[in-house]
């Protein structure tokens, strides 16, 4: 019985060495691979190759939370235009100092960051109850009249959505500490008819309105005696023949001067 127990023991103490030992295993390895990380990241910075920097410090830093690796993140996301993450790296730094100097050191590296980061204020013309503002598709709170917004250096896009209709767009370069203000103005939708179905354009319905139902636009038709080409074309006609008898009445070897009201130049017309 005394084997029996004092092999259930010893197979019980291996078993719970083994569990003891895999996560500390796994965890040195973890530390080993950030700081292989960490020190390819100063590689990278100190070749002034800045973005890949950023990315081999970020990784290190998801495996473990290093101050050191999260200062160098914020120093590499600063160098490479990702100004709001910087700040918030050494925000968080700040608020875990240690020092005074330390604390004092990043003030100032807070401070420079908040001179260069560009401010966007944004206002809406006639604004509305629920206006929807966003920015990059991520939206600004409480936008009544103006809003501001810290963004990092680029292009951005803005949009006005109302009802979840964007009713304004408006696209922006910022450079590092611009200060710039933009107006969202809502475009009007136009006027629509409520007889006409919406499936079709008006200017078919009308030209289909106009072909199939006069009383839709079209003008009526008048019967042909009442048309004044018509008698305007008889009138010409006649004068024609007037004029054509008198010619031949008073035919003689003189040519005729055809007389006018002066817009044009005096023509002679020879007799036939």
């Amino acid at each position: 019985m005394r084997a029996a127990h004092l092999f259930l023991l010893c197979t019980a103490l291996t078993a719970l060495f083994v569990a003891t030992a895999a996560p500390a295993s796994a965890y040195a390895q973890s530390e080993e691979d950030a700081r292989a990380l960490f020190e390819q990241g100063n590689t990278a910075a100190e070749q002034g190759r800045w973005v890949e920097a950023r990315e081999l410090f970020a990784r290190s830093f998801a495996i473990t939370e290093n101050g050191a690796t999260l200062r160098n993140l914020a120093t590499a996301r600063a160098r490479t235009g990702q100004l709001i993450a910087a700040r918030e790296g050494y925000q968080q730094l700040r608020a875990t100092a240690a020092s005074r100097e330390e604390r004092a050191q990043l003030d100032g590296a807070i401070a420079r960051l908040e001179e260069m980061i560009p401010v966007l204020t944004i206002a809406v013309e006639d604004p509305r109850g629920g206006d929807d503002v966003r920015v990059d598709n991520q939206r600004i709170e409480n936008v009544t009249r103006e809003a501001r917004a810290p963004l990092d250096p680029g292009r951005h896009e803005i949009t006005l959505r109302r009802g979840g209709v964007v009713v304004a767009t408006m696209s922006v370069d910022l450079a590092e500490a611009e200060r710039e203000r933009v107006v969202l103005r809502a475009r009007v939708a136009p006027a629509v008819d409520s007889n006409i179905p919406p499936d079709l354009a008006p200017d078919v319905v009308a030209a289909d309105a106009r072909e199939e139902s006069p009383n839709l636009g079209a003008a009526p038709r008048r019967p042909l005696t009442r048309s004044p080409i018509l008698w305007v074309s008889v009138a010409a006609v006649v004068a024609a023949i007037v004029i054509t008898a008198v010619v031949v009445s008073g035919r003689d070897d003189e040519p005729l001067t055809f007389q006018h009201d002066g817009a044009l130049e005096p023509q002679v017309v020879p007799l036939p």
